[in-house]
């Protein structure tokens, strides 16, 4: 519990006691009291859950390893195994008709140097920043998990969501 927190915990029925003098205090008086602190009560405790809430919304940023904790507290909060992986990247290699008159960079066996060319799907892998790997046993809505991660992922950063 941090400093500032002392001041938010409120025992409303030993204030509303303490607030009637003692030679005043009656169990009518008191139960009166209790039952018009109540709602008071209820509203005080609706309030200390959304604080909590915001706080901890508020600790969560951008970084992989709170987006991470974001949704495994959401979505794994025993096992924690959501990972979020960069997404690959390799440098494409273009391809040109003969009539383009451009320079082809295939090489020849004998120069031993390998190329793989990519297919349009596996291309498609390349074009995200990064990939959250969810294992296939997590129970999660992938709306509600985009939801949650357009929430705190930068505007200019493309993810794909992979079940494992």
């Amino acid at each position: 519990m941090r400093y500032d927190d002392a001041s938010y915990i409120i025992n409303w029925k030993r204030l509303s006691r303490w607030l009637i003098p003692v030679l005043r205090r009656r169990p009518k008086l008191l139960a009166l009291l209790f039952a018009i602190v109540s709602p008071l009560n209820d509203i005080h405790t609706r309030f200390m859950y959304l604080r909590n809430y915001i706080n901890y919304r508020i600790k969560i940023t951008p970084q992989v390893v709170y987006l991470e904790k974001l949704l495994n507290d959401r979505f794994d909060p025993e096992l924690k195994r959501i990972r979020i992986v960069k997404g690959v990247a390799y440098e494409a290699i273009p391809l040109y008709l003969k009539d383009e008159i451009k320079p082809q960079k295939f090489y020849k066996k004998e120069e031993g140097i390998p190329q793989v060319l990519y297919t349009k799907e596996e291309t498609l892998n390349f074009e995200v920043d990064f990939i959250v790997q969810v294992p296939i046993d997590v129970p999660f809505d992938m709306n509600e998990l985009r939801a949650y991660l357009d929430l705190d992922v930068l505007p200019s950063k493309t993810y794909k969501v992979q079940v494992l």
